[in-house]
């Protein structure tokens, strides 16, 4: 993602660790909440600045598609999207979806618009297609396997920051093996050169 600068990514990375966390925290299944918006932003931390910057960036990223596999007639990528719209948070700042917002009630406050990034995984296999919210996918992940989405996320910062990939790798070749990965996959990467042949995404976040 050599397009999109490293700030913007760290933070996109601090976001997911603060909502899987939040999630985790409070039993919620977080089915399709957005990866990040301005409340959530200032709960990790930035700045005025650092959000106006965050959310230029986001826009110039939203509607783009990242490849993340590769495989012959199988395909899965990233797509961000910046909307406006009437938002829901619990606590005054953990995104939320209606069904989380719901089961929660008085914790869970709306708010009438604001912008929201949303993270999409989205899956052509042999001509079908599917689109399924990113943060449902991690929240599957770190219910399944407590601990691998931190060490994916850890990965990626480190990426990002130029800390080296061997975490990265470790992580994503783990989260590969497991059989509920192994059977979406026509093929699963075994290794490090598997995975750079198999992920345009990851090879060009390796590159730096």
């Amino acid at each position: 993602m050599g397009d999109v600068r490293k700030a913007f990514l760290g933070f996109m990375v601090e976001a997911a660790r603060a909502l899987i966390a939040g999630c985790r925290e409070r039993g919620l299944r977080c089915r399709d909440p957005p990866l990040a918006t301005s409340r959530l932003l200032s709960r990790i931390g930035l700045n005025q600045y650092q959000e106006r910057a965050f959310w230029s960036d986001a826009q110039e990223a939203s509607g783009r598609e990242y490849i993340i596999y590769r495989y012959r007639r199988a395909s899965f990528s990233l797509g961000l999207s910046v909307v406006e719209s009437e938002l829901l948070h619990i606590d005054g700042w953990l995104p939320a979806d209606y069904f989380d917002c719901r089961l929660l009630g008085d914790a869970c406050s709306k708010s009438p618009r604001g912008k929201a990034l949303y993270a999409y995984v989205s899956s052509s296999v042999a001509g079908n297609s599917l689109r399924i919210n990113a943060v449902n996918l991690l929240r599957i992940l770190d219910m399944t396997v407590p601990g691998l989405v931190d060490e994916l996320l850890d990965g990626v910062s480190d990426a990002v920051w130029g800390r080296g990939h061997e975490r990265l790798v470790n992580a994503v070749l783990k989260a590969a093996g497991l059989e509920s990965i192994r059977i979406v996959l026509p093929a699963a990467p075994k290794d490090r050169k598997d995975l750079l042949s198999l992920s345009p995404l990851l090879a060009r976040l390796l590159k730096g």
